[in-house]
């Protein structure tokens, strides 16, 4: 969890770098908030997916302010 608009970005990419390479993760499902700060999130996890060395799916899912899920195009 994080938010690229207030948090610094570049330790959440760190720490989710060493988590990929220290367990076999299969895939990583983004849920962010349909404002657009939040759309960063996805550009975090693709670079710290880039940075591990393996290729993993992930899936990306926005969610309303009506609470409605919606999943993206990759």
């Amino acid at each position: 969890m994080g938010c690229p608009k207030l948090d610094e970005k570049d330790p959440f990419i760190e720490k989710l770098t060493a988590i990929l390479m220290a367990n076999d993760i299969r895939d990583i499902t983004v849920l962010h908030m349909t404002v657009p700060c939040c759309a960063q999130l996805e550009r975090m996890v693709a670079r710290a997916v880039s940075r591990s060395g393996k290729s993993l799916p992930v899936k990306s899912f926005v969610i309303g302010i009506d609470r409605t899920v919606t999943k993206e195009d990759q």
